[in-house]
């Protein structure tokens, strides 16, 4: 690793890229506004909830970062088992990320 990046921002960087591997939800918000008297009112609001899907280079990128090499255990997968093989991933990530905040680690970029 470079000695001159930061811990927290690396940290940041890889929230960033797993939170993009995994794809997330991201809320739109549209207001319209007209002028009443001396204030402007919000008279339209619209909320609209995207979908963005898993991103497969930021999961290359991670895969990468972390010298992670394929086995035929996952290889031979079916799509089931790799979701559900995510699925256990990201939950063993949430406890070693709780773990880190308890000893006083950075936060991670989607808890800012």
């Amino acid at each position: 690793m470079n000695e001159g990046v930061d811990n927290s921002r690396i940290t940041k960087i890889i929230s960033a890229l797993l939170k993009r591997a995994m794809g997330y939800k991201d809320e739109e918000i549209i207001e319209e506004y007209q002028l009443e008297g001396d204030e402007m009112k919000i008279i339209k609001k619209k909320v609209t909830t995207k979908l963005i899907p898993p991103d497969l280079s930021a999961s290359k990128l991670l895969l990468d970062y972390f010298k992670f090499e394929p086995t035929e255990k996952y290889e031979n997968m079916t799509d089931i088992e790799l979701d559900a093989e995510a699925e256990r991933l990201y939950s063993e990530y949430q406890k070693i990320k709780e773990q880190n905040q308890m000893v006083g680690l950075p936060k991670k970029i989607d808890e800012e």
